[in-house]
């Protein structure tokens, strides 16, 4: 289960074409071709300093605000994935080009040449508009309407209008052919305006602002067809809805949910818009909330870019086989004819043509010219180009032109222009597909009837055109024509695109009699296949246009009939299934043979379609019957003497019933040993039945012994074509350092395919790690303890093993006192503990319900940890995902999807249904790690129908915030609104664990070491002059109010120096020192004079400038305190004991100093 952008990606199958996929295609847009090819406009720039972006975009204008949208938008093309999580479509491209909108047109047009794809995640206001900023109140509501009342004062002309600037945007993609535009359809469909009645805004026919003071009925809502507005409908562009997320990629149309934003088309004249469809729903992309800045937004402005970053994918897979790029043309025909099914059959004005494949696009790229066609073919006046493909069977016959249309001219702004169905395609080229007998037709919609299926027939209205043959004949040629209604083409000579998918077939070899009499096939009953040739003889009969339905693995009667036209010979039936639609009848594509049939009679028999055939291909099925005894004579190919051929076509299924265990989750190499595994795992419904009674297995062996076998029925039913997660409830405990295979065995009364119920997974669990180095110290007679430890984890204290309480967590931490019992214990990554309300009926909670709230807990880690498991009360089954947000950057740090039960006595999906006294709820792993400490909100978000309890009911005053395990984590309230600290959400009886493996508590004593001694003045010296300042206890750290860390610094300006020290076992000791003289120089540099040298009783200093001095012995010991300064001392020292002495002279202009030495007598 994927989530975020990761989970777009999913959605249109983008994350099977990146590195590592299963397609092997290894796209990533790091190709240096795709440089500056890539342009988004949007309403500001993009923050290109953000750790995604990081020298990857080119802001095209100065002065521009970096803009939070534009972010996002921009995150979702090309993030470079530093958050996996955020990882951009095209994620290794090298640049995008990032304009304001402001000036778009202008700016698109000088741009165009040089760019392949731009991204336009924005549009022009339409319709009911809900404006945040107006009071809201009867005199000034939010609601504006921005329809004009002189075309129409119920509806806006706008949806649907081919605007000024759709002709500009159509005529720059004719002149930058290369150049694709993607458009977000708009988010009018929830922009529903007030109701009825009620108050509103409008403009004036001056363009001024009035107030309406009630609705009209008749107003329109927004809410249907026929809201995209404007520019949104230019020709030559993709207009992107937006859908619901898709985690687990495309398995079937009911996936595929429209959003409840998302505009519906058509435009104006009927053509097909929006164009394509992608996820739009809670992407998480980069923000401006710092270089680390992530959230969520939802819009057909974030399903645009899924598009576009995607479809830089399909131009470098193009470009690596190619050495060109496609033109606009084929990249958006390409996009609709490997688009995934999606609403009604065919294109619709919902989905367009429906969900974006990247992977198979990519795909029909990659086979060209062998699977599939992608041509790009000049159309001359008056000419009528063909094509000739054989049907491979592997897949529908799928056809596909798309062209460049020159722009058209907007209709008049006036009462004409709301909804005209004047056509605005210039060039109506046509598509027709013929087997020779049957002319095949493109899709065409009605957009009097918008919810209507599409039909076939004639388009001419869109410069899109499909034909689909949902079940060829494999092995048949198609002829593909293609022609244009007038004499000629408005601006001479058209480039079109051609694709084709589901061709590459091989023509069937023959098989039948050389003489029409004989025996003959008088009836073949299969499935639906009910075929009556008991006239007449014939040597071969193509049959193809009947037809059978098989599932996979599904095992089906069939009866044959013989008879003969003239004599009764013996004969023999074979019949052949080419299973892998290769167009050849392989060896082991014998069906059934029956035994020799002497006169007129019946062969019946089973065919039992093998799992190796695919779902969705057309399988030829060929009877043959030969007048023969000899069984080797019977064969799929060739002619021979007398007897019949007949062919017909069986169409391959999903099964009805095929359970299978699809992956185990959450083992991986090097988890830590633990108590209580879990074991998790995935089943996959691949039959098209609901399945119920689901037996799950797994047998586990630990170093190759059988440790354990568990055996459980999952709760759920699981729908056709879709996955579920099981929790085995039973758990099996693990050693050490050693190696575990899991075997998962599924099993369902009917499953089809037993070869598919058994998978394994291996793992090894971690080693012990070792202990930490540990010590803990005493400074002196301090009552003080510094905790040390050396290691890459995080240490936990304690005052007793095993059960003794938390006294701290760190690796370099200093107790106020030993504890009470005088033992100290520390264990690397040793901490379990518990977190929050034991019960949702725990004081001071006095009640709650279920909902699908979003608030979201807030929490503070001190330690890196594991939320590792929580009761939950569920109120109706389904999907659930926690994960927990950095508050500051809203970076997600961690994740955990669940599919939970329902625990309450009456399931109910019911918002706000009222607690169940008897709901025990149950418990479920999240493992949301958090490895740095910081400040965290938990979020939410739910599968449909979705339920969980929350606590909104408190004791009077009561106020239980923050719940707290000191030194580890707290809980420290919500951001519900209101009172924040009335609600409790979702997460009961929390289990918090250390991240990382545990080692064992390690007893530690205290050591008393000694506090170290600093003295400045005692150790100060010059050096070439320049005092030097010396803190001493070499090997310690300092600090000194300088902010140096050196044992020794040297002062240059006169002032108090301090120095703390810091000995290896964490002792503290420190000095200070105010240093009048920073450094000394030459006596001769100092113009005064010292006399009588030697002296006797009596000693002078003059001096022509003020100066200080100051008379040492030689042990650098003061004697005489420094004077005021002056320009004349004299200094007793007739009590001195004869010997050297220095005289310090000191400038006080300039700080110098010299030093005189003296002889007293």
């Amino acid at each position: 289960i994927t989530h975020f952008n990761t989970r777009a990606a999913a959605t249109i199958s983008t994350q099977h074409v990146w590195p590592g996929g299963r397609s092997n295609l290894n796209l990533s847009g790091s190709y240096p071709a795709l440089s500056e090819r890539l342009g988004i406009w949007d309403g500001g720039s993009v923050m290109h300093t953000h750790q995604e972006f990081v020298d990857r975009v080119i802001q095209q204008e100065a002065n521009v605000v970096m803009d939070n949208h534009a972010t996002h938008v921009a995150g979702t093309m090309m993030a470079a994935g530093v958050n996996p999580l955020a990882r951009g479509m095209a994620f290794g491209v090298p640049n995008i080009r990032s304009w304001s909108f402001s000036n778009h047109g202008d700016e698109m047009l000088g741009a165009a040449p040089s760019l392949l794809v731009s991204n336009h995640s924005y549009g022009q206001i339409s319709g009911w508009r809900f404006n945040s900023a107006r009071a809201g109140t009867s005199a000034n509501p939010n609601w504006e309407w921005w329809g004009d009342t002189r075309i129409s004062t119920t509806e806006d002309y706008a949806f649907g209008y081919y605007c000024e600037m759709s002709m500009l945007w159509d005529m720059i993609a004719f002149q930058s052919p290369q150049y694709l535009i993607v458009k977000s359809a708009g988010n009018n469909r929830n922009q529903t305006g007030p109701a009825s009645g009620a108050p509103f805004w409008r403009r004036n026919l001056q363009g001024a602002w009035e107030l309406i003071g009630m609705r009209p009925g008749e107003m329109s809502s927004n809410d249907g067809f026929d809201i995209i507005s404007t520019y949104g409908n230019a020709k030559n562009i993709l207009t992107v809805a937006a859908v619901n997320p898709i985690p687990n990629s495309y398995r079937r149309e009911a996936d595929v949910v429209i959003s409840s934003f998302s505009s519906f088309g058509p435009s104006d004249d009927g053509r097909i818009k929006p164009d394509i469809s992608a996820n739009g729903v809670s992407l998480y992309s980069t923000t401006t909330a710092g270089n680390t800045g992530y959230g969520f937004m939802s819009g057909t402005s974030m399903s645009a870019p899924n598009v576009s970053g995607s479809l830089m994918l399909l131009q470098e897979k193009y470009h690596r086989l190619n050495q060109r790029f496609m033109l606009s043309s084929t990249l958006r025909g390409l996009v609709c004819h490997t688009a995934n099914e999606a609403g009604n059959p065919g294109p619709d004005y919902v989905f367009g043509w429906g969900l974006m494949n990247t992977e198979r696009a990519a795909q029909a790229i990659q086979n060209n010219g062998r699977s599939s066609l992608v041509e790009e073919i000049s159309l001359q006046d008056g000419a009528v180009i063909t094509r000739t493909v054989v049907a491979s069977g592997t897949e529908p016959l799928v056809v596909t032109i798309a062209w460049i249309d020159p722009e058209a001219i907007p209709l008049p702004i006036d009462a004409n222009a709301l909804n005209n169905r004047t056509p605005r395609l210039i060039n109506d080229l046509d598509v027709r597909v013929s087997d020779g007998t049957t002319t095949f037709m493109p899709w065409v919609l009605d957009p009097n009837f918008p919810s209507s299926v599409a039909t076939r027939g004639d388009n001419v209205l869109d410069n899109i055109e499909q034909i689909v043959i949902a079940s060829p004949i494999p092995g048949k040629t198609y002829t593909i024509t293609i022609s244009h209604k007038k004499p000629t083409l408005v601006r001479g000579t058209k480039i079109f695109s051609l694709i084709a998918t589901g061709v590459g077939g091989t023509t069937v070899c023959q098989s039948g009699a050389l003489q029409q009499e004989g025996a003959r096939i008088n009836s073949v009953q299969l499935g639906t296949i009910n075929s009556v040739t008991d006239t007449g003889c014939s040597s071969y009969r193509d049959l193809t246009q009947l037809s059978a339905r098989l599932s996979i693995g599904s095992t089906t009667p069939f009866t044959i009939t013989t008879g003969t036209c003239t004599v009764e010979n013996p004969r023999i039936i074979k019949l052949f299934a080419d299973w892998n639609t290769s167009g050849v009848f392989d060896a082991d594509e014998l069906v059934a043979t029956s035994p020799v049939i002497n006169t007129t009679g019946t062969f019946s028999g089973q065919i039992v379609v093998p799992h190796s055939a695919i779902v969705g291909s057309i399988v030829r099925l060929r009877v043959v019957l030969r007048e023969t005894n000899h069984p080797d004579l019977v064969s799929a190919c060739g002619m021979f003497p007398a007897g019949e051929t007949q062919d017909f076509r069986l169409i391959i299924e999903n099964s009805l019933r095929d359970i299978a265990p699809l992956a185990v989750t959450g083992l991986e190499n090097n988890i830590c040993a633990r108590e209580g595994q879990l074991i998790e795992i995935v089943v996959d419904n691949k039959g098209t039945l609901t399945a119920s009674s689901i037996e799950a297995e797994a047998r586990i062996t630990e170093n190759g012994v059988l440790l354990q076998t568990i055996t459980e029925n999952l709760p759920l039913a699981v729908n056709g074509l879709s996955l579920m997660p099981f929790r085995f409830r039973q758990t099996f405990n693990t050693q050490p350092n050693s190696e575990y295979v899991v075997t998962i065995t599924t099993r369902h009364t009917g499953d089809a395919n037993l070869a598919n119920n058994t998978i394994s997974h291996t793992f090894r669990t971690a080693a012990i790690p070792p202990n930490a180095s540990i010590e803990a110290n005493r400074c002196g007679v301090q009552p003080q303890v510094h905790l040390r430890a050396s290691t890459d984890g995080f240490m936990f204290w304690y005052d007793r093993d095993p059960s003794g309480p938390l006294v701290a967590s760190g690796n370099n931490i200093t107790l106020n006192a030993m504890p009470a019992t005088n033992r100290l214990f520390g264990g690397l990554n040793n901490f379990v503990g518990r977190l929050g309300p034991v019960t949702k009926n725990s004081e001071p909670w006095t009640g709650g319900t279920y909902a699908r709230a979003t608030a979201q807990p807030l929490i503070t880690t001190h330690v890196p940890l594991v939320i590792e498991s929580a009761r939950l009360y569920v109120g109706n089954s389904g999907f659930v995902t926690f994960f927990v947000e950095n508050v500051a950057s809203g970076e997600i740090v961690s994740m955990a999807t669940l599919f939970v039960t329902a625990t309450r006595t009456v399931p109910t999906a019911e918002v706000g249904a009222p607690d169940d006294p008897d709901d025990q709820g149950r418990v479920y792993t999240l493992n949301l790690r958090i490895p740095t400490p910081g400040n965290y909100r938990i979020s939410i978000s739910y599968g449909d129908g979705t339920t969980l309890f929350r606590n909104n009911s408190i004791a009077p005053g009561a106020n239980p915030y923050p719940y707290t395990i000191p030194n580890v984590i707290d809980i420290t309230g919500t951001t519900a609104t209101g009172t924040p600290h009335g609600f409790y959400y979702w997460l009961y009886d929390m289990r918090i664990t250390a991240l990382g493996c545990p080692a064992a508590l390690v007893e530690v004593l205290p050591v008393n070491r000694p506090t170290p001694v600093v003295d400045l003045e005692g150790t100060r010296a010059f050096v070439n002059g320049q005092l030097v300042l010396n803190a001493g206890n070499p090997g310690s750290r300092f600090r000194w109010n300088t902010n140096d860390t050196t044992q020794t610094i040297s002062p240059t300006v006169p002032g108090y120096y301090f120095v703390t020290v810091t000995n290896q076992w964490g002792c503290q000791g420190s000095g200070g020192l105010n240093v009048t003289v920073t450094s000394v120089v030459d006596p001769h540099q100092i113009n005064a004079i010292v006399y009588p040298n030697p002296a006797t009783t009596t000693l002078r200093v003059t001096s022509p400038i003020p100066v200080r001095a100051q008379l040492f012995n030689s042990a650098g010991q003061s004697l005489i305190a420094p004077q005021q300064a002056d320009t004349e001392f004299t200094f007793d020292v007739a009590h001195l004991q004869p010997g050297l002495y220095i005289m310090r002279i000191t400038d006080i202009a300039n700080g110098h100093s010299a030093q005189f030495k003296i002889i007293i007598r």
